[in-house]
């Protein structure tokens, strides 16, 4: 019985996206804790009004974990907090309006939820971290495609020493990231 921490862990600005072409060529892709996913062309979001526009349908104890711009035609995968990841094609998952609720991403094991959510990129590997500060990093070749709705693979081990996964997020070679305990030790 893992009680997960009360605010978010760590998110590479998955709740915030700048978009500037309201168009029905791109979309937004969601994923919420529970698993499910969805996504939505970013014409549906053109004309927000003061009180602002429903963006996804969620249960009362779902909430949206991460959101990406994709051009319908990527690879997703998704991270769990026990250490599990599910990679599938975009293409799986249908188009809907602002306020469906999505459809079923990844089947989570009782006690688990999403954590983060990444396009698939060849050129970048995923860096998973755990809570008690191990990490890894592994190409994305790595995770073989699978379909939607499946339980996935182990991504990380997460023993009693490695701890939970904390966050996971693409990276380059080149990319430098920071690293800051609740505690505030960096």
């Amino acid at each position: 019985d893992h009680k997960p921490p009360e605010y978010p862990t760590w998110r590479k600005d998955c709740c915030n996206l700048s978009v500037t072409d309201f168009d029905d060529e791109h979309y937004l892709f969601f994923a919420t804790k529970g698993g499910l996913v969805k996504k939505t062309v970013t014409s549906a979001f053109k004309h927000v009004t003061k009180s602002g526009k429903i963006a996804i349908g969620l249960k009362d104890e779902d909430e949206v974990v991460c959101v990406r711009l994709t051009d319908g035609n990527r690879e997703i995968i998704l991270g769990s907090r026990f250490g599990k990841a599910l990679r599938f094609p975009e293409s799986e998952v249908r188009a809907t309006g602002r306020s469906a609720r999505g459809v079923r991403g990844i089947r989570l094991a009782k006690g688990d939820e999403i954590i983060s959510m990444e396009i698939v990129s060849e050129d970048e590997t995923l860096l998973s971290l755990t809570e008690n500060g191990y990490g890894k990093r592994t190409r994305f070749d790595q995770y073989l495609t699978h379909r939607r709705g499946g339980r996935g693979v182990i991504d990380i081990i997460t023993t009693g020493r490695n701890g939970m996964v904390a966050g996971m997020i693409s990276v380059k070679d080149g990319d430098e990231i920071m690293i800051t305990t609740q505690n505030g030790i960096v």
